[in-house]
């Protein structure tokens, strides 16, 4: 009967949240919001709290990586993956699709990797269209001697450094989940604003935000969603 009632939930789920917990990149858990998830349950939308790693354990790059392992995980299970598409007994009109919401600094890596998707897919729109250029010359030249020539390199690999992606796995690797909708709650989306906004209150030192997003202003850029954009 327990089963009976869990395949009937699961038939009629109208969406997905995919909450990412706060915590000022050092601390927090995931049981900390179970009660979040209650109004989207009464919503007939599938929960996920997402725990990652927090700092010292990982920097702002290590945390968006285990939120992209997350986010992969669900898409490929045969368990999970169902929960990424409207159910059979969902209406069109009440699907309300896969939304990432985050909390504080959840709501700023949870951004950050939506940048990543967005970076990502700019990169492989980029090597494309590099690769078919590459097919119309080598067309209209000399393919055989396109094609074997080692000097002859048309992809133009350094121009990948300008995507500003966080990290070099991720440029091979899909895109996860494709999220309908971003929800922050409380985020920090410009780190060196908040940096100084920590200073002026004199713990800067104290948090972990400065060396979770690697010291220096050049990197609080890079980890900021409000510069990337």
């Amino acid at each position: 009967k327990k089963q009976q009632q869990q395949q009937q939930q699961q038939s009629s789920l109208c969406g997905l949240l995919y909450f990412v917990h706060g915590g000022a990149w050092g601390s927090g858990m995931p049981w900390m919001y179970r009660l979040v998830v209650l109004p989207f349950l009464e919503m007939n939308m599938a929960v996920v709290i997402v725990g990652y790693r927090t700092f010292p354990d990982a920097n702002v790059s290590g945390q968006v990586h285990d939120l992209e392992s997350a986010a992969m995980y669900l898409a490929h299970h045969h368990t999970h993956s169902h929960l990424l598409t409207k159910s059979p007994d969902c209406h069109e009109r009440d699907w309300k699709g896969v939304c990432m919401m985050g909390h504080s600094s959840g709501a700023h890596i949870g951004l950050l990797l939506l940048v990543e998707h967005m970076a990502r897919k700019l990169k492989l729109t980029h090597d494309n269209n590099n690769n078919n250029n590459d097919e119309k010359t080598t067309t209209t030249t000399n393919p055989a001697n396109d094609m074997t020539d080692p000097n002859n390199n048309h992809n133009d690999d350094h121009h990948s450094d300008s995507f500003g992606l966080l990290f070099e796995g991720i440029q091979k690797m899909e895109v996860s989940i494709e999220f309908d909708s971003f929800i922050g709650l409380s985020g920090v989306y410009g780190i060196s604003n908040h940096f100084d906004y920590e200073a002026e209150r004199g713990v800067e030192e104290f948090s972990p935000m400065k060396p979770a997003c690697g010291h220096t202003r050049e990197s609080f850029d890079h980890h900021s969603p409000d510069m990337r954009l």
